[in-house]
């Protein structure tokens, strides 16, 4: 497993600096714990990031998507599909339900791709709009995907 001060990409960090200006350094993280009282503890780091928008199908339940309760939900990256996928050698497989942790949605020319393998937890306030139901059938199928990757 990779972790964060494991990679080469440098970062950018925002420091505060004595004077209370601050400044925007460029570079690899050090995101080792630091011992205090004998305990490990996770040092807080201000990095700067980049954040474009992107389809997702959210894969939380409706109690969660609806509840003020929770503040997060899980989503799935949704891909456009052009001319030159439905070339590749994988594209028979992914519409067809061939492809391991990836799902179809039949949607204009050459359908949309819905990677399973990147599930990650957004805030609900990144969701911008709501654009269409995916149809029950291939929700059932992205579900028996999640299970059959979660298989321990």
């Amino acid at each position: 497993m990779y972790y964060l001060s494991d990679t080469e990409q440098p970062l950018k960090f925002i420091v505060r600096k004595e004077d209370g200006t601050i400044s925007i350094e460029k570079r690899n993280g050090n995101f080792d714990p630091i011992v205090v009282d004998g305990n490990k503890r996770a040092v807080e780091q201000n990095v700067l990031i980049t954040v474009k928008p992107r389809q997702a199908i959210i894969l939380s339940n409706d109690v969660i998507n609806r509840s003020d309760n929770f503040s997060y939900v899980e989503v799935a990256p949704v891909f456009g599909l052009t001319e030159r996928n439905s070339e590749e050698l994988w594209y028979e497989d992914l519409i067809n339900d061939r492809l391991e942790g990836f799902a179809f949605i039949s949607k204009g020319r050459y359908g949309i791709e819905v990677d399973l393998t990147q599930i990650t937890t957004i805030h609900k306030s990144m969701l911008l709009k709501k654009q269409t139901m995916v149809p029950k059938h291939r929700m059932d199928f992205i579900e028996s995907q999640i299970l059959e990757q979660l298989d321990l």
